[in-house]
């Protein structure tokens, strides 16, 4: 392993992260992971201040928030939030901050939203787009884990936080 400031580049085997010494702003996510993986190429780490960008076999990439798939991984996490609430009044999405994607078995999404309190009672509407937002909606920031697997079919949502 070649390790020079905050890079490090793997080359020709797998090893665990931790014994860089340089990955001190992910080490929580790279611990998750425990290894840098690698494929037939060389494969490049970046670590930045912001998170890591990590492209290749199962690597998280940005997700497009006009895909399909992503608008449904994001209405169900949606969906479960509003079941888990303890309020008579559903939520929606105000604002995706952030949108990642990792194909593993399956498609694992990871969304950053701003989430608001809107005036429809649950179950009142099927679509909430069309709801419009409580005059004092306090803004809430979430972050959601979706596991889909489409053709079993099968989603789950598997990490859910507001703040």
């Amino acid at each position: 392993m070649i390790c020079r400031g905050q890079a490090c580049a793997v080359i020709g085997s797998i090893k665990p992260c931790a014994q860089t010494g340089v990955l001190t702003g992910a080490q929580g996510l790279w611990m998750k992971m425990r290894v840098c993986w690698r494929s037939a190429v060389p494969l490049l780490c970046v670590i930045g201040d912001a998170g890591v960008a990590f492209s290749g076999p199962g690597g998280i990439t940005p997700a497009d928030v006009s895909d399909p798939g992503v608008q449904d991984a994001l209405r169900f996490a949606v969906s479960q939030y509003n079941k888990a609430r303890k309020d008579m009044f559903a939520s929606k999405v105000m604002n995706v901050v952030d949108a990642m994607k990792q194909v593993v078995a399956g498609s694992e999404y990871y969304f950053t939203v701003e989430m608001g309190r809107t005036s429809c009672r649950k179950g009142s509407v099927t679509d909430l787009e069309l709801c419009p937002l409580h005059k004092v909606s306090r803004v809430r920031t979430c972050t959601f884990e979706v596991w889909s697997r489409p053709w079993v079919p099968d989603t789950r949502l598997t990490k859910k936080t507001c703040n």
